[in-house]
């Protein structure tokens, strides 16, 4: 329950917490009308691939923003008029029952679903949008109400149980306009992002090929095997925490696979080591880590370069560090070239395993790549770090902006913020 206005004039307590006295309370099962979605038949062929979208939980869960606009099946009108499956409206909020339960989006057209989806048609006392950003904003605190041992399903009873409160048409309005434009702010930033990731994918292609090159850069790029630029090292370090051992932080597979760069912004975790390990596996910046196991081939490979020191930061299992000469390779072109291209393929191809792939310490140290002189590769590295280091800046003003409207939808939504002609004001 929310307590944010407690016993504050004007205000009534609810089952969501205080209110506004003149804002409405109720339940979602009497703001809207619910349809249970449904699946035609898999034999039946005519009811399949046709021109109706069909969403199913992994398409709502996998879409970003709060509009789904595609499906990755479709059904036909044999289909729907042969099943439970319907086509709701434009505006049609639609809610994950299982499985990845609670997860929300608004239909950006017409478009069917299944069975694991539930479909809320607002009827008149509330708009969807402001349904929409309720729901995502107090869903999580009715988990207990969601029946299933680990909160895996929504029945139909759930949404008795389920409160919304709501002001009159005209303020839900304003509301949505003020949370709008937040989501126009985060969703202009998030273009920025892509286009910067496009731009760093394409100088991929012709910066680590040789393709483009830098004005004063004339010599040949040569192919050398991995193992005449770097020592190898795999680690055997695990997780355990062993009492006789000394206290480590150690850099896992996770680490290496979500970041591009290791630093010590990463919560790294705990573990203990003995003294031999550390002396062999501590990292050092220009250190170059490589996934060398993975659950899929095309998982193989991910590299992170360490940029900063960090204190008794160790290298743990399924990895290995690629400790560069530095009079021969830079460690940023390094990683970038590894992870790229015809040499991830190769790395990819010379995966070996069926539920577990990994790669040997001679298809690392053997693998060819084709390199320029140092002083180009360093050239190469400052135009990756210096896009890389612009994407992160935006990923963080992204992240600002995130928190900022989280906190303003918590105060607009629960009347703490008022709204008046197009602005918002404290009572």
């Amino acid at each position: 329950m929310n307590h944010r206005n407690r016993k504050r004039p004007g205000y009534r307590e609810t089952k969501v917490g205080w209110i506004p006295e003149d804002w409405i309370f109720d339940s979602i099962s009497h703001v809207v009308d619910i349809f249970l979605g449904g699946t035609p038949s898999r034999r039946t062929t005519e009811y399949w691939d046709g021109d109706i979208k069909w969403a199913t939980a992994k398409d709502i869960a996998s879409t970003d923003g709060k509009y789904i606009f595609d499906t990755t099946e479709k059904i036909t009108a044999h289909g729907i008029e042969n099943s439970s499956a319907k086509v709701l409206e434009k505006d049609t909020v639609v809610i994950t029952a299982r499985g990845t339960v609670g997860k929300m989006k608004l239909l950006g057209e017409p478009m069917s679903f299944n069975q694991t989806c539930y479909g809320l048609r607002v009827n008149g006392k509330i708009l969807p949008e402001f349904l929409y950003y309720s729901l995502v904003q107090t869903i999580k605190r009715y988990k207990s109400l969601f029946h299933g041992a680990v909160f895996d399903t929504i029945t139909t009873s759930t949404f008795d149980e389920l409160f919304v409160a709501f002001p009159a048409i005209r303020e839900q309005k304003k509301i949505i306009q003020v949370i709008d434009s937040w989501d126009k702010a985060i969703d202009l930033v998030g273009k920025q992002i892509e286009a910067n990731q496009r731009l760093k994918i394409g100088l991929m292609q012709q910066l680590l090929t040789g393709k483009i090159r830098f004005p004063g850069f004339v010599d040949e790029w040569k192919e050398v095997k991995l193992k005449s630029l770097t020592k190898l090292l795999v680690s055997n370090v695990d997780k355990k925490t062993i009492e006789d051992e000394r206290s480590v932080v150690l850099c896992n597979y996770m680490d290496v696979y979500e970041s591009e760069y290791i630093t010590s912004k990463i919560d790294f975790m705990p573990a203990t080591a003995t003294d031999a390990e550390i002396k062999k596996f501590s990292l050092r910046v220009g250190d170059v880590l490589l996934t060398k196991d993975s659950e899929t081939r095309e998982d193989i490979a991910s590299t992170s370069v360490i940029t900063k020191i960090v204190d008794s930061l160790v290298c743990g299992y399924h990895l290995a560090i690629l400790r560069p000469d530095p009079e021969n390779v830079d460690s940023i072109f390094l990683a970038k070239h590894l992870s790229y291209g015809r040499t991830h393929h190769h790395f990819v191809a010379y995966a070996n395993g069926a539920t577990r792939f990994g790669l040997t310490i001679s298809a690392i140290e053997n693998t060819k790549i084709c390199v320029p002189k140092i002083d180009e590769q360093k050239r190469i590295a400052e135009v990756f770090l210096g896009l890389d280091k612009e994407i992160d800046r935006l990923e963080r003003k992204i992240e600002v902006f995130r928190k900022q409207k989280q906190g303003l939808m918590q105060k607009l939504l629960t009347g703490e913020v008022r709204v008046y002609g197009g602005l918002y004001d404290c009572i």
